[in-house]
């Protein structure tokens, strides 16, 4: 039974409505909200998968947030982001105090098109794939800077807020440990019940209408 959470919301400036059981962001400032879990902290082992259509790029990369859970606090950050903007180019930045390590792909998504995209961080490298295939790797110096404070958001930055995605975006799964390259590729079209090992957040955003949808990895 799909379950309905009260910590868990669209903020939006407009109004906006699901289309294809995926949420529809407006650019403008729409988001989805998950109040801060310690499973959302990056481990040795984490990995963040999203469909996503975009209408438009913005003109950088580091604009179109998707999922994030980042933060700027005095001389240090927190947290991370998986973003794309800049005709298609897909980000995965990861803090790591001072500084803001990324892996970042070639300008190769295209607008008005789905693609299944992935962020995948394990014990110092960061990769990115897209459609299930691997497209760039980086290594991350440094420990993850772990962000207790802001919520998980989709569609929006809570540390920069109006660097907001503009399409839809389904199908948000966060796990605490490193997908591999086989299991990224094997289950970009599965629907999953959210009990599976290491799930700690899923978002099928399969309503299709309304104000709140479930994270039925909730709780397990």
């Amino acid at each position: 039974m799909m379950k309905f959470l009260p910590f868990l919301f669209f903020i939006f400036s407009t109004p906006f409505c699901f289309s294809q059981s995926a949420i529809q962001l407006n650019g403008t400032g729409g988001n989805v909200t998950l109040c801060h879990d310690d499973n959302f902290l990056i481990g040795e082992g984490f990995t963040i998968e999203a469909w996503v259509f975009a209408d438009e790029w913005k003109s950088e990369f580091w604009q179109g947030s998707i999922v994030n859970k980042d933060r700027h606090v005095t001389a240090d950050n927190e947290g991370y982001a998986l973003r794309a903007g800049q005709n298609g180019t897909l980000s995965f930045v990861i803090a790591t105090g001072s500084a803001w390590p990324e892996v970042v792909s070639d300008p190769i998504m295209n607008t008005n098109q789905w693609y299944h995209i992935a962020g995948v961080y394990n014990a110092g490298t960061a990769s990115l794939y897209i459609n299930g295939a691997f497209v760039n790797s980086a290594p991350i110096p440094g420990t993850p800077s772990p962000n207790v404070t802001s919520p998980l958001t989709i569609g929006d930055s809570p540390g920069w807020p109006g660097r907001v995605f503009n399409g839809l975006v389904d199908e948000v799964r966060i796990w605490n440990v490193a997908r591999t390259a086989q299991e990224i590729a094997d289950h970009t079209t599965t629907t999953f019940t959210g009990t599976e090992a290491g799930l700690v957040a899923y978002l099928p955003m399969d309503e299709g209408t309304g104000t709140t949808t479930a994270n039925l990895a909730d709780d397990n």
